[in-house]
């Protein structure tokens, strides 16, 4: 659905991504992941043809990125990260008037509108003026203007940003059920959690360019360190790589058995887990970039 041949922008003569040769596949959740600054904004705001490209092109629903880019503005959807709603507008003003602005009638809109503020739990708030709303609010009120139209690629940037918990894991559950109903979702984030609940397929980026693209389960399969210690001194002769956390020290290790081996040797003093994404990042980055 989307590819990517060596593409790049380039700001001021300072690359925000170069080289980005990714794939996409229909019906699916690809994440990009990484810290700020990584270029993940950069690369949707690229495909959703906010930005020409500065080197490369690409492919979005067969279409050419540097040639078709007008009628792929068209086709997808788009939620960028920075966007805001409109403070005197209601919910149902917005999700309504968004999709009359795509070509729907105002009954099939009103229709439409009411169903994705139902699922995504904003339907008894929708009369309220944007400026009485909570932030978190506000950006379910944006995620329902994304993905009301029926657009087959849509792209996600941050959909999450203030919002809770508890109502993070019921938009994960709708772009979930839209992956699994035939969209295609491009989805970016810097929180590592919400790589491992939604994604098919994963693209760490770090410093602009990819540093792994995989299926989520062979990467983390393909991971050989399973368990993280965090200690807080370093224990003499330990062979095992080392991120820094501040005044603490993070260890990757391969089994459960070396991992309290080596709390045993640090006196007991620290904490034993299981590795994820974050510690896979932080491994082929360095830890060179802080948060992660």
């Amino acid at each position: 659905m989307i590819r990517t041949y060596g593409l790049g922008k380039r700001f001021d003569g300072v690359w925000g991504v170069r080289g980005l040769s990714i794939t996409v596949e229909p019906g699916s959740v690809t994440m990009l992941l990484g810290p700020n600054g990584s270029g993940k904004t950069t690369t949707v705001r690229l495909l959703a043809t906010v930005y020409r490209p500065s080197e490369g092109d690409a492919e979005v629903m067969g279409l050419r990125l540097t040639r078709d880019y007008r009628r792929i503005r068209r086709l997808v959807s788009y939620l960028p990260q920075e966007v805001s709603l409109y403070n005197m507008w209601t919910p149902m003003d917005a999700v309504k008037w968004v999709l009359v602005a795509r070509g729907y009638s105002r009954g099939v809109a009103s229709s439409i509108a009411r169903d994705w503020m139902e699922r995504l739990g904003i339907w008894e708030y929708r009369d309220r003026k944007g400026w009485a709303l909570s932030g978190g609010m506000k950006r379910r009120v944006l995620l329902a203007m994304a993905l009301a139209p029926e657009s087959e690629v849509v792209f996600l940037d941050e959909p999450t940003t203030g919002i809770d918990l508890s109502a993070r894991v019921d938009i994960w559950r709708v772009i979930r059920e839209e992956a699994r109903g035939g969209r295609t979702i491009l989805l970016t984030t810097h929180d590592m959690m919400e790589g491992e609940a939604l994604a098919d397929k994963v693209v760490l980026l770090h410093r602009g360019r990819v540093l792994v693209e995989a299926p989520l389960k062979t990467l983390l399969d393909e991971f050989p360190y399973r368990y993280k210690v965090i200690l807080h001194s370093m224990p003499n002769g330990v062979d095992a790589p080392v991120i820094p956390v501040g005044d603490r020290y993070m260890l990757l290790v391969r089994s459960r058995e070396e991992a309290l081996e080596i709390l045993s040797q640090a006196g007991g003093v620290g904490e034993v887990s299981k590795t994820g994404l974050a510690e896979y990042y932080l491994y082929l980055s360095g830890g060179s970039d802080g948060e992660a």
